[in-house]
């Protein structure tokens, strides 16, 4: 109980923000209207049908829940990448966050550096050019 108030787990902090997020969404209740529930659709369909296809299912699949952290991948697949436990992904994302967070510390630890905006590269090259580049960093950077 002694350092509760002096350490800190981030990537805690990030599966904190994760379960954050879908609870203010179920408090925020479902939508419920004819679109949403797909009536027509369901009659259409019918018993054992297949609703994947359907438009109604694609404008709506993912307006309930998006987890970051989360591995909804096939079982295979999630194994193939190792089996990342949320935990695992979480320490990443703080990592990243951190260092977007941090070009001061970067620059010590890296040789190279990439901006990425937008899922865009907008610079690559060596963390000695970026620190020299005035325009990418006030641009990207908030620096």
């Amino acid at each position: 109980m002694t350092e509760s108030g002096v350490t800190i787990d981030y990537a805690q902090l990030v599966i904190d923000d994760e379960f954050a997020r879908m609870i203010k969404q179920i408090v925020g209740g479902i939508p419920v209207s004819d679109e949403t529930l797909a009536i027509d659709d369901i009659h259409t369909v019918g018993p054992f049908g297949d609703f994947l296809s359907l438009d109604a299912t694609m404008r709506h699949m993912r307006a309930q829940s998006q987890p970051q952290l989360m591995d909804r991948r096939v079982r295979e697949d999630w194994l193939a990448l190792g089996a990342p436990t949320m935990y695992d992904t979480a320490r990443a994302a703080a990592a990243r966050i951190l260092a977007e967070q941090n070009l001061h510390f970067c620059a010590k630890v890296s040789d190279r550096a990439f901006v990425i905006d937008k899922g865009s590269v907008k610079y690559e090259g060596t963390m000695k050019d970026l620190l020299a580049n005035d325009e990418v960093k006030e641009k990207y950077l908030a620096v």
